[in-house]
Parts: structure tokens; sequence; C-alpha cells
């Protein structure tokens, strides 16, 4: 597991860190999980969630429709996918 994190001093070339961060990024994805780590997404990642799932994605949708309707289990981010979809 791999988590980029870019620091700088105020000073420096903003773009250049954001550069190298992204082209490290680049440059590890064919070596990344296809959806990602899913305690590591953020908000605005709600597509790969299904990827992050794969092929249980639907079984995990159907249970959690099943056992938690009324949407108790909140806590995680891709509970808003789950959600957004019943």
């Amino acid at each position: 597991m791999v988590e980029l994190i870019a620091a700088w001093e105020p000073q420096d070339d903003e773009q250049r860190h954001i550069q190298w961060t992204q082209n490290i990024s680049q440059a590890l994805a064919p070596y990344a999980l296809k959806g990602g780590y899913i305690s590591f997404l953020d908000q605005e990642e709600q597509e790969r969630v299904r990827l992050a799932f794969g092929s249980n994605y639907e079984r995990l949708l159907d249970l959690k429709r099943k056992y938690d309707p009324d949407d108790v289990f909140r806590s995680t981010i891709g509970h808003l996918a789950l959600q957004h979809n019943n």
C-alpha cells in the first residue's frame, strides 16, 4: 500500500511538487487495486466504490438494502454509493 503525500515550503514551486506527485501516482497506477482501498476513498470518488468492491458490489448492495434499510451503518464513504442506488 502506498499513500502519496506532497509537502513543500511556502517559497517552493508548488506546481513542481504537485506534478511530481501526479507523475508518481500515474507510474504506480498499473500496480494499484482497481477501485483503490475503500477506506482511503474521498467523497468525490464515489465512482470508484463499485470498482473497490469488484464482483461483490451487487451482493453487498442487496445485503445493505435487506439488513440496513434505514442506513444505520453509514460511517463509510462507500455507503453513499450504496445509499444512492436504493
